[in-house]
């Protein structure tokens, strides 16, 4: 079974410095996605090994404010901006972030440059017995536009094995 996750879009608009170049800063467990010259990102891409895949921090496009929270005491178990699955083959991926829920396959920068930088993350989500059940492969697109930037997630879930 494959469920293909229709395109989930995101626009966040404030006053921006510069519709600039960007470039994808990939480190072993992060994508960070940056216009070419500034220090601080527009959006970082975390993808630990063992670690469910969401954005944090993510900036406003005027680089004043971060517009994500990692684990807010209120609700440890949100992480940023991702998708979560509540209940499958009666495991809740929603609120179990790690414990060996989560295996990354793949993080993968693709092309950045004029306006836009897109990359690929996969990851398999695993059963009781470790054993992964679903994968979720996950492309974004970050496209800026001066004033506002516009952030696309395509998904798609390829189930492992038979539902229970």
């Amino acid at each position: 079974m494959i469920a293909h996750l229709r395109s989930v879009a995101l626009a966040l608009a404030a006053a921006s410095a510069s519709g600039a170049v960007l470039e994808l800063r990939p480190t072993a467990d992060n994508i960070a996605v940056h216009r070419v010259g500034a220090a601080s990102p527009l959006v970082v891409q975390m993808a630990k090994p063992d670690y469910r895949p969401y954005l944090h921090p993510v900036h406003g496009p005027d680089g004043k404010g971060v517009l994500t929270e990692f684990s807010p005491g209120h609700h440890k178990h949100q992480t940023g901006l991702y998708i979560g699955v509540t209940r499958l083959n009666g495991r809740d991926y929603f609120h179990h972030p790690g414990n060996g829920y989560f295996t990354r396959t793949a993080l993968t920068p693709g092309k950045a440059g004029e306006g836009s930088a897109a990359w690929t993350v996969v990851y398999d989500l695993n059963g009781a017995d470790g054993t992964p059940v679903l994968t979720d492969t996950q492309v974004w697109t970050l496209t800026d536009a001066d004033s506002h930037y516009l952030l696309v997630v395509e998904g798609t879930m390829t189930a492992k094995t038979a539902p229970r």
